[in-house]
């Protein structure tokens, strides 16, 4: 009997992707928090910048997963990876074609470009990049002692952190650059290779710190912002305590020990959720309809709402997917 794969990452794959649809609704949808935002409501505006702290650290999650498992480039695997992309934004940009109120403003030319070049998609073009340098990033660990990788990985950070953070570099874009991938890959592949002393805390342990580097970066960041700091500063993929507390957060859930197959087979999708909310056509209705919640609900109508909400993008995504699935099983025979 062939034993069930171990949920413990797929459920991380699940989680971060939901927090990653989160913080979209958050600052994405709603914008970011200022000064007189906080001088207004202070504990809203608390609780907004504990939400995005916690949310923020599902892209560096995902890479730092990457790194874990190592990525191995195979043809078949890109065109997997290309035609999923595909699949969700010249499937859009065709419905753009005949929905009203879908349409991005482009002229159909136009957005069949971006659709084949997936202009609407940031990582993808990182991710990409990350993928084709992985062989040299791989073969690098394979021949490297730890004291090099380890020191490699420090320099890293230490320049991300004061050229993409403290000095806010336009080489780094708050972290949405394939540059910005490199450090949580390395940083992955030494965890699982060397099992550093931080890497075995209980898991409650890592939970428990992530929350609380979360918990103190927002306060960080409403100190800063009321004196007048731009927020986003706060709440990138190079901000250091955004970094720190994804490390925690990938910790705990590389220790759950457990088996499910409604997991393992919802986290295979967990792609399309990205590629459906964020495409040009659908992300301003996203970022309209969650700006509708906000104004027009009490605190408490408000969470729940927007947490349906956000589950039903999820599903919906996973649902379309499967008609990808199905599509690519049946072509991938030929490859």
């Amino acid at each position: 009997m062939t034993k069930m794969r171990q949920s413990g990452f797929e459920l991380l794959r699940i989680v971060a992707m939901l927090l990653i649809v989160a913080t979209h609704a958050n600052t994405l949808s709603l914008g970011w928090m200022t000064g007189d935002d906080i001088a207004a409501a202070p504990g809203a505006s608390l609780a907004r910048m504990i939400i995005e702290s916690m949310t923020m650290v599902s892209v560096t999650a995902f890479i730092i997963i990457s790194g874990w498992f190592g990525i191995k480039p195979t043809w078949k695997k890109f065109g997997a990876f290309i035609f999923q992309c595909w699949f969700f934004a010249i499937g859009l940009f065709i419905a753009g074609l005949f929905v009203k109120g879908m349409s991005d403003g482009l002229s159909p030319a136009g957005g069949l470009q971006a659709a084949l070049l997936l202009s609407d998609y940031w990582f993808i073009i990182a991710y990409l990049f990350l993928f084709l340098m992985a062989p040299v990033l791989n073969s690098f660990v394979d021949n490297s002692t730890g004291k090099q990788l380890g020191t490699v990985i420090i320099l890293f950070f230490v320049f991300e952190f004061l050229f993409g953070w403290v000095n806010d570099s336009a080489v780094f874009v708050y972290g949405h650059t394939p540059i910005t991938f490199i450090g949580p890959y390395l940083l992955g592949k030494y965890m699982r290779k060397y099992e550093p002393a931080f890497t075995k805390l209980n898991k409650l342990t890592d939970l428990c710190i992530f929350l609380t580097l979360s918990l103190l970066n927002a306060v960080i960041a409403m100190i800063a912002v009321r004196k007048g700091v731009l927020a986003i500063r706060f709440f990138s993929d190079t901000t250091p305590l955004i970094v720190l507390s994804a490390v925690f957060f990938f910790l705990f859930f590389s220790k759950l020990s457990f088996s499910s197959k409604a997991v393992n087979y919802i986290a295979q999708s967990v792609f399309a959720v990205y590629l459906l909310h964020c495409n040009g056509h659908i992300l301003p209705l996203f970022k309209k309809t969650c700006l509708s919640l906000y104004l027009g609900n009490g605190t408490a109508a408000y969470a729940w709402k927007i947490c349906a909400f956000i589950l039903a993008v999820f599903f919906s995504a996973v649902i379309i997917d499967q008609i990808r699935k199905f599509i690519w099983e049946k072509a991938e025979k030929y490859f």
